[in-house]
């Protein structure tokens, strides 16, 4: 109750206040989402090629200023290179003070003081809801709880981030605005530090001339997976040895690491790429950047490689007419669905081919369906019992909207 309003009924906001805590970590898996560290793709040089993210770089209209991961469950693990910090704390009762967040912002720094030898490459974030004076609720990793943690590459080279127990300090900056939003990235050895050698003793693997170019982390994903190179290596060698290879059409429209393979394998074959400039500028751009750089680090002939934009039937060009001996398809999406496009384009694909004598690769799909038992997938499908929700009768009528597949 106030004077401008008597009647008015006490209330309080759930929950009442938040915490934020920040930390660094190290993890092999969202290194491989956001940095390259690869000498060579199968027949590829990229020695003096920088790889990254373009996580901060690319339409910050279209994305989080942050990822997620669940760390308890990250494929290979992670590490805490320090103890988490307080970042900061919202009371969500005043009302002036979420206002400010919403309408003004903060910037605030925190130090950690490094506990464990390490690359740091992302922090980690995560929140403690207040739910009123005695209960509250954590989405720490260590929690058995639902939420995954927020995660903030650090996309600054091993040269700045390589630290060492007891003898660093990394300084995380954040802007907090409506979001939280990762600005900057400090990290210095104590003057007491023996490893005060080369920067912080990390060797650049870089040369002064270097390129770099920054791709989407999926993108990055694929380049890191070892079995792919392979399966790429393989493929060029055998198929410039068996197969003619003069014109090569890639409908994929990611970035050509098959194509360069064979432009290494056949340096006489000719490249023509799908791009869709349409409904991904920023993909494009990757593509085109990536094919520059290797192009001029492996002396490949960038004359041999044309784009399309157009659809095969409705070029002007001439493509419609033009007849290849190799074609580049990906019938499968990451997500593990079918692409629906590709497959009932695949006529109009085969008539692009050289009589009698050109492929399509892949050349098959096989489905395979196995059995299975989870009991993962059972909680993120169906509500199992009601006992979670204070015996509620509700479970018969929610599991009627469960999903009929899940996609990982």
């Amino acid at each position: 109750p106030s004077p401008r309003n008597p009647l008015a009924i006490p209330s309080s906001v759930v929950p009442a206040s938040a915490d934020i805590y920040v930390v660094p970590i190290t993890s092999h898996h969202i290194d491989n989402n956001n940095f390259c560290h690869k000498d060579k793709y199968g027949y590829i040089d990229l020695g003096n090629i920088r790889i990254k993210s373009n996580f901060y770089s690319c339409d910050k209209n279209s994305r989080e200023p942050y990822t997620s991961e669940d760390l308890k469950s990250i494929p290979g693990g992670y590490k805490l290179l320090a103890q988490p910090k307080l970042l900061f704390s919202v009371n969500f009762q005043d009302r002036r003070q979420v206002e400010d967040l919403l309408n003004v912002g903060q910037t605030k720094s925190v130090k950690f003081q490094i506990t464990e030898d390490g690359v740091c490459h992302a922090m980690a974030g995560w929140f403690t809801l207040h739910l009123d004076q005695h209960q509250q609720l954590s989405t720490a990793p260590q929690e058995k709880s639902c939420w995954q943690q927020a995660i903030f590459p650090v996309l600054s080279p091993p040269t700045q981030t390589k630290v060492y127990k007891n003898a660093s300090e990394v300084t995380a900056t954040f802007k907090i605005h409506k979001h939280v939003q990762f600005e900057t990235f400090e990290s210095r050895l104590l003057p007491s530090s023996s490893h005060a050698v080369n920067g912080n003793g990390c060797p650049s693997r870089w040369k002064d001339d270097s390129q770099e170019i920054e791709l989407p982390p999926p993108t990055l994903r694929y380049l890191n997976c070892p079995k792919i190179e392979q399966i790429y290596q393989w493929l060029a060698y055998y198929a410039s040895r068996d197969v003619a290879c003069q014109n090569i059409l890639d409908l994929t429209g990611d970035i050509p690491l098959l194509c360069t393979q064979f432009a290494k394998t056949s340096p006489t074959s000719k490249f023509t790429l799908k791009v869709d400039t349409s409904k991904d500028r920023d993909k494009v751009r990757c593509l085109l950047d990536f094919l520059t750089a290797v192009a001029k680090q492996n002396g490949l002939p960038i004359g041999n490689f044309s784009c399309i934009t157009d659809d095969l039937s409705d070029s002007g060009n001439g493509t419609s007419e033009e007849k290849f001996n190799l074609c580049l398809v990906n019938p499968v999406q990451s997500s593990g669905r079918l692409d629906q496009t590709v497959l009932l384009g695949l006529q109009q694909t085969l008539s692009c081919l050289v009589p009698n004598s050109g492929l399509v690769l892949p050349h098959k799909l096989q489905l395979w369906a196995q059995l299975i038992q989870s009991d993962q997938l059972c909680e993120w499908t169906h509500l199992r019992s009601n006992q979670p929700v204070d015996g509620f009768r509700i479970a018969d009528q929610l599991n009627i909207l469960a999903v009929t597949h899940q996609q990982e």
